[in-house]
């Protein structure tokens, strides 16, 4: 590729354009890779100031009256029309501060992303930046190590006609450089430089409800949004001050007096043009959503519930993006790429704690009913599946709405389509509990993802039910690994295992024994312990950075 930065800005009377080029090429690490477009909405014409410049013919400059603007979609799109096949886009406003080396910066960011995704924006909304009384641009404060994520405002609302919301600013202190988001800003995104092909501006949009279009489409057609780390953001914007006219608004009364068409009905038209976009209205024509995702699954993603009209917490990232079909020892499995724990070693080694595996089936027999709580990705339910053979039976119990997606999906792949998967949680009564959602777009741990334990956790209200509701008449194995909660699943078991005495094996890195042998002793069971490593010593050498906790085991048999 041509390594070249389509650099979009779409100016509006705005005396801070100079300032913003002379910033973009003065602070670029190769400025001659810059190529500029400039749609300058002002009665003063920069064309002589421009040819002043030694950067002067990298400058696609176009100069309109404001009174004849349409708004800012309108001027993007008119921006993304004078796209040249460069590599990479850059779209900011006309009053932005670079940092040196900028163009590296963000390049060397995306280049990184795209290793995990084929297509990346990095977007929010830039720190701010101020001028002193002398003229001189300055930071008000020092650059924080949190995510800028962009959610709806704690008021926001939306409704039918105007189902358009305010955005700002979430900080998440998270241990990454990027988190994935549904948000774009419309003053600093970069990505590749196609995206003005695949997604173009609608010209029918207005000012609100702009970025809300450009995201959803942008997510449809295979896009993936990340929000950097605020220090990672090299540029800065000159926030105007809420509530007071100035003279880059568009709407301003001067100008609205001297137009034939009116700001009410651009923002009608732009609302309805929203509201078109979220029922997927293809008379949209290039500016309907994209065919490479759907458009439930961006709401469902993001929590813009637009059928309802609701606002929810995020949803689970689950697409191929972050996932791997890659082959175990017992068939394909599709793993999450980010999973540090039992993910990694399936597609490390194809296996996961191969002596557990062993010992649960040593116990089954073909034809036997078995359940598993806490299935996972499936590693150990399809080779027991296997061995059960077509008359036995598997019920697979995961909680986790993530890992129940894979687990469902992996044992389709294998074929076992009467395996009987249930996303719940199991415990000593019937309720509903808040389990933590997985987020597969970072570096994780999903087998140790349990219960939620604190409001601002990402969480998602699952039933928990009993084994004895199950009202089952045969059951060979009662096989669990949930976490440490193994003692309230025993005893909401209790007359099951009275009543059909299944062999019983508990695992976990820690358990609470004194709980299970009380158990133990209540339901007539005497109890074998082991101690087993994931991996072997040979793996561990091979694959160091896998996971390999002591699992701690309880074998469990009926008194004879």
């Amino acid at each position: 590729m041509n390594g070249e930065i389509f650099v979009s800005v779409a100016s509006f009377c705005d005396p801070e354009l100079q300032f913003t080029l002379s910033s973009l090429f003065g602070q670029a690490s190769q400025p001659e890779r810059l190529h500029v477009a400039v749609i300058d909405q002002s009665a003063d014409d920069n064309r002589s100031w421009i040819a002043a410049q030694p950067f002067a013919a990298q400058i696609r400059y176009v100069q309109l009256n404001p009174v004849d603007s349409r708004g800012v979609s309108w001027a993007r799109s008119l921006a993304f029309s004078l796209y040249q096949n460069e590599q990479w886009l850059l779209q900011i406003d006309s009053h932005t501060l670079f940092e040196p080396g900028w163009d590296e910066r963000l390049i060397g960011q995306c280049q990184t992303l795209c290793e995990r995704v084929a297509r990346p924006i990095i977007s929010t909304y830039p720190p701010p930046f101020r001028f002193d009384e002398a003229g001189k641009p300055f930071l008000p404060y020092e650059k924080s190590q949190s995510i800028y994520a962009l959610r709806p405002k704690e008021d926001a609302t939306m409704d039918a006609h105007s189902p358009k919301m305010p955005f700002a600013v979430t900080h998440h202190a998270i241990d990454q450089d990027f988190e994935v988001g549904h948000h774009i800003a419309g003053g600093f995104l970069f990505t590749l430089g196609r995206f003005t092909q695949d997604v173009p501006y609608d010209p029918y949009m207005y000012f609100h409800g702009e970025e809300q279009n450009m995201a959803l489409r942008a997510y449809t057609a295979g896009y993936t949004i990340f929000h950097p780390r605020h220090a990672l953001i090299p540029l800065a914007h000159l926030y105007k001050a809420a509530g007071q006219e100035h003279k880059g608004q568009h709407w301003r009364a001067d100008l609205e007096r001297q137009r034939t068409f009116s700001y009410s009905e651009l923002m009608r038209q732009s609302d309805q043009r929203l509201a078109r976009l979220i029922r997927g209205d293809e008379s949209l024509g290039a500016f309907r959503p994209g065919f490479a995702r759907p458009l439930q699954a961006f709401c469902d993603e993001s929590g813009f519930d637009y059928a309802n009209f609701k606002i929810q917490a995020p949803g689970p990232v689950v697409r191929p993006d972050f996932l791997t079909l890659c082959n175990t020892r017992h068939g394909p499995m599709m793993v999450a790429n980010q999973d540090r724990s039992i993910g990694r070693s399936l597609r490390l080694c194809g296996h996961w704690a191969a002596d557990l595996l062993d010992l649960a089936l040593a116990e089954i027999q073909p034809g036997n009913t078995v359940i598993e709580v806490g299935s996972c990705y499936g590693e150990h339910a399809i080779p027991i599946q296997n061995k059960l053979g077509l008359n036995g039976k598997l019920v697979a119990i995961e909680p986790n709405p993530v890992l129940f997606k894979l687990l469902s999906a992996n044992l389709v792949v294998n074929q076992y389509l009467d395996t009987l998967p249930i996303q719940a949680a199991v415990a000593d009564q019937s309720c509903t509990v808040a389990v933590l959602t997985a987020n597969l777009t970072v570096p994780c741990y999903l087998s140790r993802i349990s219960l939620a334990h604190s409001k601002d956790q990402l969480a998602a209200p699952v039933k928990a039910l009993t084994i004895d509701e199950l009202g089952l008449n045969h059951l060979h194995v009662l096989k669990i690994n949930t976490n440490g909660f193994d003692a309230q699943v025993l005893k909401g078991a209790l007359e099951t295992c009275r009543r059909l005495k299944p062999v019983v094996l508990v695992a976990g890195e820690l358990l609470n024994l004194p709980a299970l042998n009380q158990w133990a002793s209540e339901a007539g069971y005497e109890s074998t312990e082991y101690r087993l490593r994931c991996h072997s010593a040979a793996e561990m050498d091979r694959h160091p950075e896998l996971w390999n906790p002591e699992l701690h085991c309880l074998l469990m048999r009926p008194r004879s």
